[in-house]
């Protein structure tokens, strides 16, 4: 099973292909317009924070976050973290040139309902194999 993991701050959650309502209802999810861990690119992922994300305000730089798929397992070291709006994409770079892993969530963490702001938490790749070609 292809999943998520924060040790630090106990978040262990499935990762699903796709950011849509019904892929956020069983876990994490892969947002569609970034790219798969091994890549060399960044990688955005998706979470609701009630229940998967609620500890992801309790993140600290340093922590590492691993993402177990059937292809290998990828270890990155979080390296900060921003709340922005929404709207703003100025928040992530898709176009980088490096792989960069990128959660987000609902700002704030608390209660369920409509928010306009996000938790972004990036981290650096440390560890995995590259990825050469297409993964089916």
């Amino acid at each position: 099973m292809t999943k998520l993991n924060i040790d630090d701050v106990n978040i262990d959650v499935p990762l699903l292909y796709g950011s849509t309502d019904e892929c956020l209802y069983v876990g994490a999810g892969l947002r569609t317009q970034s790219h798969k861990p091994g890549y060399g690119k960044p990688v955005m992922i998706a979470g609701h924070t009630i229940p998967y994300f609620k500890n992801l305000g309790l993140v600290k730089e340093g922590q590492i976050v691993t993402v177990k798929t059937y292809y290998g397992i990828f270890k990155y070291k979080i390296t900060g973290t921003k709340v922005a709006n929404e709207e703003d994409s100025s928040a992530y770079d898709l176009d980088q040139k490096k792989e960069q892993l990128i959660l987000f969530t609902c700002y704030p963490l608390d209660g369920i309902g409509n928010k306009t702001n996000r938790l972004f938490v990036y981290a650096d790749k440390m560890s995995g194999p590259e990825v050469v070609g297409d993964i089916k």
